[in-house]
């Protein structure tokens, strides 16, 4: 399934007005991102999307359609079903089976975006408190590159962009981790041919 499938933008059922309760939370738990509110980026966002984000989960899907995901992080299998709705207030996702939802809302008009997170109460797979702000961490840590990397201008925006669509979402956890790993690997053969090419000038000329 392609990752830029219809955007999926639950506006009712029996979770839509807890996750509009809980956009409304107070300002305590909401992190500045110190990025500004792009609506167009939520309306756009879709759960297949927001699912590869998550650094951590290895994404397949069966013949109807169904999410199954392998979570590295938590070491469990499940098939998530993930509930999102945006509009002037915010954005929020609910993610079954986990009783979790990630939120977004604007700060100070729309220059600036909040992020946070919130137990729902109707988890089928328990999260212990540390297990949920370390899942949560990384995930929202991940949302962050990724809207910067969408609303930012400029032929490096462009090409950063097409890099995350077409390569980035589309790699497993451990594919992204071979491919950072051959990353600094070329980085490290660049420097040490650079330090030898100087080191030879020197001996040479000197």
């Amino acid at each position: 399934m392609s990752v830029y499938s219809e955007t999926m933008i639950e506006t009712s059922g029996r979770h839509f007005k807890d996750l509009m309760g809980l956009l409304m939370q107070p300002r305590a738990g909401w992190t500045e991102v110190n990025l500004p509110w792009n609506r167009a980026f939520w309306e756009d966002l879709t759960p297949a999307t927001l699912a590869r984000l998550n650094p951590h989960w290895e994404l397949s899907y069966d013949e109807k359609g169904s999410m199954h995901i392998y979570d590295h992080l938590l070491d469990i299998s499940f098939v998530a079903d993930i509930d999102m709705h945006v509009d002037e207030t915010g954005w929020a996702a609910h993610i079954a089976p986990l009783g979790v939802a990630i939120m977004a809302r604007p700060q100070s008009g729309e220059c600036n975006t909040l992020f946070n997170y919130a137990f729902t109460g109707d988890a089928d797979i328990a999260l212990s408190g540390s297990q949920a702000e370390e899942w949560a961490f990384y995930w929202l840590r991940s949302l962050r590159e990724y809207l910067r990397v969408c609303v930012a201008r400029g032929p490096a925006g462009i090409f950063w962009r097409f890099f995350m669509r077409r390569c980035w979402l589309r790699m497993s956890p451990p594919q992204r981790r071979i491919s950072l790993f051959m990353i600094k690997l070329t980085l490290m053969e660049m420097v040490l041919i650079v330090a030898l090419g100087v080191g030879y000038w020197a001996y040479v000329t000197l």
